[in-house]
């Protein structure tokens, strides 16, 4: 899975697996946004090449695609080919978070404190950093530990926050 608006690229090898040197010209059959950075290589027998297949899906490119690599002999006698299935996200979709509390509701008594886990998941295709912060009319007294993550895809932790409301806080 990849992210719509994001560039990735991928290794894909092409080898001669023969014995005599030969030229190959290497096609790809896909979308508009998929592109090689090599279209011909002359291989040894034996010898393998790395190209790297370009995507740079638009914002509408949504959903699953087909990408097929060719490499075939200049003189067409010998051909390989090889598929891969990519499947485009929404750019929201690639950093996704999912927050989850132990409680929704905190009651707190003045001149008290309380201290409220919170996890924070990335459930998005790519490594996210997330800023947080408190709003709201609790916030003049609250506090968030740490208030910024950097997540893994699939990667959750635990942030902490606390509450102390004072005598005079509003």
């Amino acid at each position: 899975r990849i992210c719509a608006e994001l560039g990735k690229s991928f290794h894909v090898i092409v080898k001669n697996t023969g014995e005599v040197k030969n030229d190959y010209q290497i096609n790809l059959q896909g979308p508009g946004w998929a592109s090689l950075d090599k279209q011909l290589v002359g291989l040894n027998g034996g010898e393998e090449a790395s190209l790297n297949l370009n995507l740079k899906p638009e914002k509408n490119d949504i959903g699953k695609r087909n990408i097929v690599v060719k490499a075939e002999t200049l003189d067409q006698a010998v051909t390989s080919q090889d598929e891969i299935q990519i499947e485009v996200v929404s750019s929201e979709s690639c950093f996704k978070p999912e927050i989850s509390m132990e409680n929704d509701r905190l009651d707190i008594e003045t001149e008290s404190s309380a201290t409220v886990s919170i996890t924070i998941k990335n459930s998005g295709v790519e490594e996210a950093s997330y800023e947080l912060s408190v709003s709201g009319d609790a916030a003049s007294f609250s506090q968030l530990n740490p208030s910024s993550l950097k997540l893994n895809s699939g990667e959750s932790e635990t942030v902490y926050l606390y509450v102390s409301p004072a005598e005079d806080a509003n």
